[in-house]
């Protein structure tokens, strides 16, 4: 049974359901990098896109496992 929440503090705390697998199976491999250096394609759409989502024009992560702060 899938669980009833996600838990995004840590990409190994939750354990992705079958869903979640079919998803990821499906990436442009060509996009993915590291994200620390800015690389990972994907990251930085996600992160255009939550911006325009929350109608912003920046966001910032002051260390690692910060929680996410959005200004604009």
């Amino acid at each position: 049974m899938a669980p009833s929440y996600i838990d995004l503090r840590s990409d190994t705390v939750t354990k992705p359901t079958p869903e979640m697998l079919e998803a990821v199976s499906h990436l442009d491999r060509s996009k993915l990098g590291d994200d620390v250096f800015g690389e990972d394609e994907l990251t930085k759409e996600f992160e255009q896109e939550s911006l325009t989502c929350w109608e912003k024009s920046w966001a910032i992560c002051a260390k690692r496992h910060d929680g996410k702060s959005i200004g604009n």
